[in-house]
């Protein structure tokens, strides 16, 4: 969910961009759905990175212990 939000700021901030650059609603729309389509799979990727290394850090020092 975290993912999603952050990738609909940053395709929001795409469609502001791409609508203060051609003055077209369509594009800017167009921008801000792929801005936020292709920005919430890189964001989704690094949470999971994250999530996932600390979880075996977590892990292993419950092992040693």
């Amino acid at each position: 969910m975290k993912a999603i939000k952050w990738g609909g700021a940053i395709g929001s901030f795409i469609g502001l961009h791409s609508f203060i650059k051609n003055r077209s609603a369509k594009k800017a729309f167009e921008a801000m759905i792929w801005g936020t389509f292709l920005s919430s799979f890189p964001i989704w990727a690094f949470f999971m990175a994250k999530y996932n290394f600390y979880e075996d850090s977590i892990e292993s020092y419950e092992r040693e212990e």
